[in-house]
């Protein structure tokens, strides 16, 4: 019943103004980021995040049919839409233990990719800036709900629980890209002075965090990002100061015997298999492609493959590597499918920085694509929605780009000095061509 009151109220509020649908779009991109463990409101529902976002597709649905009228002669929203009726085709007909309710993640995600990709195909750079502090505001809360237990606090407002620190790490990665976006349009000294204190920020979270792949991640993005030597000499200070921050402090304690584990041959104290459940894992899932190579054993089918070879029932891990979960679960042809689909949505980008938002915004999906499979080394978030939200963007601003790029060139037609129709040269008037007199 909540479900079917928020639908009408919402479909109610984006039929009015395009400002409020604007709006009400930010507001949903910033719940489908949020921890669930934030007591924001709706925040944990992800049902009824699904059907708001319906309720706007529903209201755009002339602008967004034409949208897809233009992007699939795009071959990365082709391979994109192939790649999402494999994994619909996968989760169906291949996976042994098949439940209904897992096809609504297939559905959700073309819904979410498509949405993303006209919102930023088809609004301002002002109102895409809008969208990006939205979401970079939902990956502060992500932190932000890290800090109990890195600082020991029982509680702290809004935070219902804990956020995992895998989250709060990955958090911490994405929002830099962003940060760096934001802050080379940014002129105003405040805003670029607070930016540069969430860098600093967020760059202590991450290590308190503990989370391994996405401190690895979040060092790579800065130094890809960085690419001058003074802002090398920024990140050495920067990282010596986090250091001196938090070494010898009692918060670091975890983050440095995590940190320190999977490169020492010793077991961690109440963790003994921390290093031998991820080679397992790895095992499990060199086997398990190697009995089905071409189409694995389904989508979102890996407890059974832990389960089979473990031997364990009834407990449920994550692989911990993004790679052999995809290879395991859906074979060659889905591997070779999700490269094909991340490299054709990527490819054309500008690596550096410009004075055009639009090729910036390719550069910062594109950073922010390669964080996902970096943090995928130790993680499963090839499968999250943050892999299918950063292509969205990267497809939405390459359609700008190009439409930018064909505009100035039917400019550079029309204002070029046309030729003359008259091939023959002009005649003075005084001139009498041979003949023309009186004749006598």
């Amino acid at each position: 019943m909540l479900y079917l009151l928020v639908f009408i109220i919402s479909l109610f509020i984006v039929t009015n103004k395009p400002s409020r649908r604007h709006l009400f779009f930010c507001l949903l991109a910033f719940y489908l980021i949020v921890s669930p463990k934030i007591a924001v409101p709706f925040a944990a529902h992800s049902n009824l995040r699904l059907m708001l976002f319906i309720a706007i597709f529903l209201q755009n649905k002339y602008s967004i049919i034409t949208f897809l009228a233009n992007a699939s002669a795009n071959y990365s929203f082709r391979f994109t839409v192939l790649w999402i009726f494999y994994i619909l085709f996968s989760t169906i007909f291949v996976a042994q233990n098949y439940i209904f309710s897992s096809i609504y993640e297939p559905i959700g995600t073309i819904i979410f990719y498509i949405l993303f990709a006209y919102y930023v195909n088809k609004y301002s750079m002002i109102e895409i800036r809008h969208l990006m502090y939205f979401i970079l505001f939902a990956y502060f809360l992500n932190i932000y709900g890290r800090l109990p237990f890195i600082f020991e606090i029982d509680s702290m407002p809004l935070v219902i629980d804990v956020t995992r620190h895998q989250t709060a790490g990955a958090s911490g990665m994405y929002s830099l890209p962003i940060l760096f976006l934001l802050s080379s349009r940014t002129r105003r000294f405040s805003v670029r002075l607070l930016l540069w204190i969430y860098v600093f920020a967020s760059g202590i979270v991450v290590y308190l965090a503990s989370a391994r792949a996405p401190t690895f991640g979040y060092v790579v993005v800065f130094l890809i990002y960085q690419r001058s030597l003074r802002r090398y000499i920024l990140f050495t200070i920067l990282v010596a100061t986090i250091l001196i921050f938090v070494i010898g402090t009692k918060y670091a304690e975890f983050a440095d015997e995590r940190a320190t584990t999977l490169l020492s041959s010793e077991p961690r104290a109440g963790d003994p298999d921390e290093v031998e459940f991820r080679k397992r894992n790895v095992q499990y899932g060199i086997e398990s492609f190697m009995e089905n190579p071409f189409f694995g054993v389904g989508y979102t089918n890996w407890q059974s493959v832990y389960e089979t070879r473990s031997t364990v029932l009834g407990y449920s891990l994550s692989a911990h590597n993004g790679y052999i979960k995809i290879l395991s679960e859906t074979g060659l042809v889905g591997a070779i499918l999700l490269l094909m689909m991340v490299v054709t949505n990527l490819w054309g980008t500008p690596f550096k920085l410009s004075k055009n938002f639009n090729e910036n915004l390719l550069y910062t999906a594109t950073i922010l694509t390669i964080s996902v499979f970096i943090y995928s080394i130790g993680g499963d978030e090839l499968y999250g929605r943050s892999l299918y939200i950063f292509l969205a963007i990267a497809l939405g601003a390459k359609l700008k780009i190009q439409r930018e790029s064909l505009e100035r060139e039917l400019l550079q037609a029309t204002s070029d000095p046309q030729p003359s129709s008259d091939s023959h040269p002009s005649v003075p008037d005084s001139y009498e061509r041979p003949g023309s007199g009186n004749r006598s």
